[in-house]
């Protein structure tokens, strides 16, 4: 890997980004499934693995006191009582959940294409973006489901053991346990089955495979490349740190206005212009929220295509193994 690929990649991902603000709708619906990408999902698993212990400790206290069976039995007495509003609530709930779920999956599939596709020099708008979404959809949402239940599945038939022991008995034995054991487990797993899927959802677009032949390709390239991908998520997250300080500067001056007018507002005791202020001020700084998370989305998703395309050719190498390589070639060469 040369020393420019990352500065090559990231400066082509924004022209890409800044350019086709189209995918910043794709961006902004791909964006509710979490923006801090494969270092978000480390974190993610530190913390559930952090709090576990608690958790399993609060069901068992909850089970021990008879909560759960009440509460159990105040859900089926609501169902008894009002059957058409508990169904009216499920349905709405289902058709809510659907439709966000096919936004965000179609929308990882219309980036990962319409990104493709811009650096092939062919045709790529919105229409096209929204059909191989739409084409890929399956798949993708198969590769998320499948990544989520390895990672939560794996980690709970293993450590099943030191859940019982946990639920029937709080030892301070068990909980170190248990924290050492996600630790090890969990947290690796989570970011290698992320990783995986990652190039897993690239193989299916720009390739069209099939679902088990894109996780094994996925598997394949990762274990070669396992470093190279380490380094982008590191890079990736450091980005969007960098990113999340300037929007809270902007933020902060974005609101400067609206505390101005609001406190105008109050000194002329006039509480609907109060109110007025306060919701446009939400309003404008969730649009600015908004756009920047979009925007960051578009960004993130060109880093990993562009990566993955560098990758198919051979063109890249781990920083730093690459540094290993030229301190050993330098050291070799002082006098003994």
């Amino acid at each position: 890997m040369t020393g420019t690929l990352f500065r090559d990649i990231i400066r082509q991902s924004w022209q890409i980004m800044w350019r086709h603000k189209y995918l910043w709708l794709f961006g902004f619906f791909a964006a509710l499934m979490g923006n801090g990408g494969e270092m978000q999902v480390l974190l993610n698993n530190i913390i559930n693995v952090g709090e576990s212990p608690a958790t399993l400790l609060s069901l068992r206290n909850l089970y021990g006191s008879g909560l759960l069976g009440v509460i159990f039995i105040n859900f089926v007495d609501f169902l008894h009582r009002s059957p058409l509003e508990a169904l009216l609530f499920l349905l709405v709930f289902i058709a809510t959940g659907i439709v966000v779920i096919w936004l965000i999956v179609t929308s990882q599939g219309a980036l990962y294409d319409g990104i493709n596709r811009i650096v092939t020099n062919k045709k790529a708008d919105m229409a096209q973006g929204y059909r191989a979404g739409s084409h890929y959809f399956g798949r993708v949402l198969s590769l998320t489901i499948l990544s989520a239940v390895c990672t939560y599945g794996v980690l709970f038939i293993l450590s099943l053991p030191i859940i019982v022991i946990l639920l029937i008995k709080s030892s301070q034995t068990g909980v170190l346990l248990y924290l050492l054991f996600g630790f090890l487990i969990l947290v690796p797993l989570g970011l290698i089955i992320a990783m995986v899927a990652k190039y897993a959802v690239l193989y299916v677009v720009t390739y069209d495979q099939k679902l088990w032949q894109s996780i094994n390709s996925g598997w394949r390239l990762l274990k070669r490349n396992l470093l190279i991908s380490i380094e982008t998520s590191i890079v990736v997250f450091i980005l969007g740190l960098v990113g999340a300080f300037a929007l809270v500067i902007a933020l902060i001056f974005l609101s400067v206005p609206f505390i101005l007018l609001g406190f105008l507002t109050l000194v002329f005791n006039t509480s609907a212009g109060f109110m007025f202020i306060i919701i446009l001020g939400l309003v404008v700084l969730g649009i600015t929220v908004g756009v920047y998370g979009a925007m960051f989305s578009a960004f993130r998703y060109s880093v990993w295509t562009l990566l993955f395309l560098r990758l198919i050719e051979n063109k890249g190498e781990s920083k730093i193994l690459r540094m290993v390589g030229q301190a050993a070639q330098y050291f070799g060469k002082k006098p003994a």
